[in-house]
């Protein structure tokens, strides 16, 4: 009876230890997942920002062809609002990165 209850009691703790891993594990998800959607929508805004600020330069573009040299001054202001856009965005993208740099906290291991 004994030798039953010694059995019963570590399969008890093994799956309790394997429980404790598994829920370490899902904890571990849940924060990349959070982190990897904070990227994603800073990247989704960077995107759009970047976008706006290249049609913006198109159009100017076009205006100075169909226009002359009259709308070059607007171009190329255009143009420098666009590049600082676009060091902007790769700077908040840095940011973003260093303020939350990736997760990899180790799950524990239960070998035993």
């Amino acid at each position: 009876m004994e030798e039953v209850r010694k059995l019963y009691q570590d399969q008890v703790s093994g799956l309790e230890d394997l429980h404790a891993q598994v829920r370490e594990g899902l904890d571990h998800l849940r924060l990349e997942t959070t982190h990897l959607q904070r990227i994603e929508e800073t990247i989704r805004q960077q995107r759009e920002a970047l976008g706006a600020g290249f049609q913006e330069f198109e159009q100017k573009q076009a205006l100075f062809q169909v226009k002359g040299q009259s709308r070059f001054i607007l171009a190329v202001s255009a143009l420098n609002r666009f590049y600082y856009a676009v060091q902007e965005a790769l700077t908040e993208a840095t940011d973003v990165l260093m303020r939350h740099g990736p997760v990899h906290k180790p799950l524990s291991n239960t070998d035993g």
